[in-house]
């Protein structure tokens, strides 16, 4: 069995986390736009989860934190089919919001432990550190790692994940969506 490098191990890693926070876009964004409707409940409307593009709907940063990680599987799922139009659509969102950024990040201690901060600049105090880093992530995912360690979307539940290095193909994240896509597909 072939050994890992050092640095493909944390290639993987970072993509396990960077598909991880995609994946949990939607929880964040709902807290960030209950907490914004918490301070401001005359201008921020509530928000029902139904249909496609629901989160277009939601205060900002939390709209913006949906269209990162929407653009992000966008670009996942385009340069695993290799459609170029749908990657060059999802790279433009992507790159709208990587052109605003100046990134300043730095430690910092509480008295108990160190948490890392981002700088906030005019121009990206809006942003979370989390869409930030998010958008970090993938950046250095699809320049240092994308030949390597492929990201795919799960066929029945929609999450990416970090796909096996060998063996089969896979097109789900776990062997419970794959399982209850056959069970799906027996119904049919």
């Amino acid at each position: 069995m072939a050994q890992v490098s050092a640095w493909e191990k944390r290639m993987r890693d970072a993509a396990g986390r960077l598909a991880k926070s995609v994946n949990q876009s939607s929880s964040f964004a709902m807290l960030t736009h209950e907490t914004t409707r918490l301070g401001d409940p005359e201008n921020v409307p509530e928000v029902v989860e139904e249909g496609v593009g629901w989160w277009k709907s939601l205060s900002e940063p939390a709209r913006t934190h949906m269209e990162v990680a929407h653009a992000i599987a966008a670009a996942v799922i385009a340069d695993e089919e290799e459609n170029e139009e749908g990657l060059r659509e999802a790279m433009q969102v992507f790159s709208r919001f990587i052109s605003d950024l100046s990134v300043s990040l730095n430690w910092r201690h509480d008295g108990h432990d160190y948490s890392l901060h981002k700088s906030h600049d005019v121009n990206d105090a809006k942003h979370p550190l989390i869409t930030t880093m998010m958008a970090l992530t993938f950046a250095n995912y699809w320049e240092q790692a994308r030949g390597t360690i492929h990201l795919g979307l799960c066929r029945q539940c929609g999450n990416l994940y970090v796909k096996p290095k060998h063996g089969r193909k896979t097109r789900y994240c776990s062997g419970a969506c794959r399982q209850k896509a056959y069970r799906a597909r027996q119904k049919e």
